[in-house]
């Protein structure tokens, strides 16, 4: 079995925009406690088109995390 978390694209908004802390509290948990983020591409592009240019730098560093495509 494997744990972990699915990001959607209004996830990956409010953690890249800084819009809650909730957001925030997930994804830095799931780094500090190495839990499993998923973060599908079609919520990357969704939440690319929604954010500022000034917040695609953050999308870019999660897209060159190491990743592994799902089966």
């Amino acid at each position: 079995m494997i744990g972990g978390r699915v990001l959607d694209a209004s996830a990956l908004v409010a953690f890249t925009a800084q819009r809650s802390v909730y957001a925030a509290a997930l994804v830095w948990t799931a780094v500090e406690e190495s839990i499993v983020l998923v973060v599908p591409s079609t919520a990357i592009a969704t939440a690319w088109a929604d954010l500022e240019d000034k917040n695609h730098p953050v999308l870019e560093v999660l897209g060159d995390v190491d990743t592994e495509p799902l089966p």
